[in-house]
């Protein structure tokens, strides 16, 4: 009997032994600021869900954690761009060979090409009441939880989903769409 509890052991000790030493690589992010009602919280991710949810306070607040597999999360840069409208916040992945840097931008806007790069960043926001909130994303889900102001959620991989008492605008091109609004006041077309 304690040969083969040695047994087990031994073979539990070489196991973790061979286990990939990058597996459990993490980084995080935090963020917090005050933003004004009416402003914009942009949230722009690449590979990994986004999760918004009220805030407790009158304060932003932006987590986020980045793991990977095989890539070092450290080589994804979380960039932080205020401007007159709000403040947007973006995973910045490194840019494939011979092409431009990628770049944050006021709105969500930039560049972010990225290839073969496995480290994904789930970011978890808090949105005060009034402050809209747009979250983008290429391969996650878009979550936006009983927000108080207007709400822009999109995927390209991932399912959408966003309760708010301002309007909302939400889009995947292959994942599902649910949203609860209390508003439909705006000019733009459905």
């Amino acid at each position: 009997m304690r040969a083969v509890a040695v047994g087990f052991v031994m073979v539990g000790i070489g196991w973790l032994l061979q286990a990939d030493p990058l597996a459990a690589q993490q980084d995080q992010f935090h963020w917090r600021g005050r933003l004004a009602a009416g402003e914009t919280l942009t949230i722009r991710g690449v590979h990994g869900d986004i999760r918004a949810l009220p805030a407790l306070g009158g304060e932003a607040e932006v987590s986020a954690v980045k793991h990977a597999r095989r890539d070092d999360p450290e080589e994804v840069e979380i960039e932080v761009v205020p401007h007159d409208g709000g403040v947007t916040i973006c995973a910045v992945y490194p840019a494939p060979r011979r092409r431009a840097p990628n770049q944050c931008l006021p709105g969500g806007e930039g560049r972010n090409h990225t290839s073969n790069n496995d480290v994904q960043v789930d970011f978890t926001v808090r949105v005060p009441r009034g402050v809209h909130f747009t979250g983008k994303t290429v391969q996650g889900d878009v979550t936006a939880d009983s927000l108080g102001g207007n709400v822009e959620a999109h995927s390209v991989n991932g399912d959408v989903e966003v309760s708010t008492t301002g309007y909302a605008e939400a889009s995947s091109v292959n994942g599902t769409i649910r949203a609860t609004m209390g508003r439909a006041d705006w000019t733009g077309s459905l």
